[in-house]
C-alpha cells in the first residue's frame, strides 16, 4: 500500500535548499515521489515502507542534511487530507550543518 508523509521543513530558503531536501529524502529506502513546496516550507512524499520506520529515517536524513523537520501528517491513503490549522514546530538544531547554498 502507498503511504503519504507531509513534513514541515522551515529552513528552506531557495531552490538549492529544495534540491538538497529532495536529494536527501530520495536516499531514504522506500521513498517514491517527493514534492517540495518552498513557499510553504512543506514536503510531501510517498513511501511504500512502514511509516514507523520511514518517518524517523526521513527526519534523520533531513537533520543530517541541515534541515531540521517536523512531521505534519502521515497517512495510508492517497486521498488529500485537510490541512492542519497549527503546523508542528520544527526545533532548529544550531549545530546542524547548513547547506552550502545558503552559507
Amino acid at each position: 500500500s502507498m503511504n503519504t508523509v507531509e513534513l514541515h521543513v522551515p529552513g528552506m530558503t531557495c531552490g538549492g535548499c529544495a534540491a538538497h531536501v529532495r536529494g536527501a529524502l530520495s536516499q531514504v529506502a522506500g521513498i517514491g515521489q517527493v514534492d517540495v513546496d518552498l513557499a510553504q516550507g512543506r514536503v510531501h512524499a510517498s513511501c511504500t515502507d512502514s511509516l514507523k520506520t520511514t518517518v524517523p529515517a526521513m527526519l534523520q536524513a533531513l537533520m543530517a542534511a541541515g534541515y531540521p523537520a517536523a512531521l505534519r501528517r502521515a497517512s495510508r491513503t492517497e486521498q488529500p487530507v485537510p490541512a492542519s490549522s497549527s503546523p508542528a514546530k520544527a526545533v532548529h538544531d544550531a549545530s546542524a550543518p547548513r547547506p552550502s547554498c545558503c552559507r
